[in-house]
């Protein structure tokens, strides 16, 4: 879906924020090859680490226009559609507070070129 937005040039603007050390171990299998797909179409994408370098970088949210904050326990993955995970849709002052959050982790990190 993202990809197809990409690709049509349509207004749209893409920024994925990904844990850097599970992009780099390969799982899930087909992540790196559909993150690849994103950046080649014009998606912003950020490996990071979790706070102070420790752990991993675990947030799980997708912020719509926004607007529309949609998280919980998914890990956003084909397999999370089959398993009993619980994902929730916040509206509001929330969505600011994560997207400033969000926005304050990526500025500790480096951007990744694709390489």
């Amino acid at each position: 879906m993202f990809l197809k937005r990409l690709v049509g040039r349509a207004e749209f603007k893409l920024t994925v924020t990904l844990d850097r050390e599970a992009f780099a171990s390969g799982k899930p299998k087909s992540q790196k090859r559909q993150v690849t797909e994103l950046q080649e179409a014009g998606a912003t994408v950020f490996l990071c680490k979790g706070v102070g370098g420790q752990g991993a970088f675990h947030s799980k949210a997708l912020v719509l226009d926004r607007r529309f904050l949609f998280t919980g326990g998914s890990n956003l993955t084909q397999n999370s559609r089959r398993n009993s995970e619980l994902n929730f849709r916040i509206t509001g002052p929330a969505v600011a507070q994560v997207l400033v959050e969000l926005s304050r982790q990526r500025g500790r990190q480096k951007q990744w070129d694709g390489e």
